[in-house]
């Protein structure tokens, strides 16, 4: 059975935050590039059946933006947060099975990192849009250098 992954960098967050990096908010420009970004997913037929989060406002924030749109809560991910582990991430994509589309809401270098090692390439080399959406499809076993590349979107794409 089939797998779709589907990772989301957050949108834009605010320059600083008096609580520190991990609580900037987004900010009313990178909400609205989101609700967008999302309606964009939705028109290419991709629909969630599990969002997992960064436990970092800002991709809380983003994930709760894509559970308006797709009516799916969004479940925090600690493995998500900033520089995460490609392997830890990998392995908690495979720990939900087969046949599902997989939302996966988080941060740079993490997310494109992951892609790169899932793709078997250097495609994005750290590099990843905010409210970007990199997706990946698995006909087999999700492992490295066995992805499929889908598309790229980038809020340029929905202006």
């Amino acid at each position: 059975m089939a797998v779709t992954v589907v990772l989301i960098r957050h949108a834009q967050p605010a320059e600083g935050s008096s609580g520190g990096d991990a609580l900037r908010p987004l900010t009313k420009e990178g909400v609205k590039i989101q609700r967008r970004m999302s309606a964009y997913i939705e028109g290419h037929d991709l629909v969630p059946d599990v969002i997992l989060t960064s436990p970092l406002l800002r991709a809380k924030q983003t994930a709760e933006l894509l559970q308006e749109t797709f009516k799916v809560e969004p479940i925090e991910e600690t493995a998500l947060a900033e520089n995460s582990d490609v392997e830890q991430l990998s392995s908690i994509i495979q720990a939900f099975g087969e046949g599902l589309t997989l939302f996966l809401v988080g941060h740079v270098p993490s997310l494109p990192a992951l892609a790169d090692a899932l793709l078997g390439e250097a495609y994005f080399d750290g590099r990843m849009e905010k409210s970007s959406t990199i997706v990946l499809y698995f006909e087999g076993a999700i492992d490295f250098g066995a992805a499929e590349f889908v598309n790229y979107f980038k809020p340029s794409d929905v202006v």
